[in-house]
C-alpha cells in the first residue's frame, strides 16, 4: 500500500493539514462491527485515516461565468454520522447484489454521500443517484482518485461490468470489477 508522500505532493500536505501522519494508528478498541470483518490490511488503512476530515477547495464557473468557490469534505470514520452497516440483509438492499457479495463497507463521506471500500481496498462513491461508482486505486491511491477528481470513474453494474459515463450516455468499459486486482 503506497503512502500518501508517495502518490502526490499536494496530496500528502491535504493529509498531513488533517491529522494524518506516517505510522498514525487511532485509538479505538476496535472499528464498528461491519468493518471488524474486513482483512487486517484493509483495517490498517480504516485505523491511519479514522477521525481526519479533508477539504478540497476548488473554482467553478456557473452558467454566467463567474467563478464560485466551492469546497468538499471528506470524513472518514464515524464523526458526525453513522455509518451504515451494509452487512446487514436489509440495507443492503440498495447495493448491487454482486458487490455486497464482496464485502463492500462504508467506511466514511463525501459532502454527505457515502464513500465505500470493499475487502481488497478499493475505492467506491454513491452519489445523489444512488448509483455506485468504482473511483479506480486502492487504499491511500483511491482516496487520491477520489478527493482530486484523477483516473477514470466507472459505474458498476449489477452482474460487476464496468461502465464509463459519457455525454452520449453510458459506454462499456469492457472490464469487470472482478478483473481488478
Amino acid at each position: 500500500m503506497k503512502k500518501p508522500y508517495e502518490i502526490d505532493s499536494d496530496f500528502f500536505k491535504k493529509m498531513t493539514f488533517s491529522g494524518w501522519y506516517l505510522e498514525r494508528d487511532v485509538i479505538l478498541k476496535k472499528l464498528p462491527s461491519h468493518l471488524e470483518e474486513l482483512p487486517n490490511l484493509v483495517r490498517q488503512f480504516l485505523r491511519e485515516i479514522w477521525y481526519i476530515s479533508v477539504t478540497n477547495d476548488f473554482y467553478n464557473r456557473d452558467k454566467y461565468g463567474r467563478y464560485i468557490f466551492r469546497n468538499e469534505v471528506y470524513t472518514f470514520g464515524e464523526t458526525t454520522a453513522k455509518l451504515i452497516d451494509y452487512s446487514l440483509e436489509e440495507e443492503s438492499s440498495c447495493l448491487c447484489t454482486h458487490l455486497v457479495n464482496k464485502k463492500i463497507r462504508n467506511f466514511g463521506f463525501k459532502d454527505g454521500r457515502e464513500i465505500m471500500i470493499d475487502e481488497l481496498g478499493r475505492i467506491y462513491e454513491i452519489p445523489d443517484s444512488g448509483d455506485v461508482y468504482y473511483i479506480g486505486g486502492k487504499f491511500y491511491e483511491g482516496l487520491y482518485n477520489l478527493i482530486f477528481k484523477r483516473g477514470d470513474s466507472y459505474l458498476v453494474s449489477d452482474t460487476g461490468e464496468l461502465f464509463i459515463e459519457t455525454t452520449e450516455g453510458l459506454i462499456s468499459a469492457n472490464m469487470n470489477i472482478e478483473d481488478i486486482t
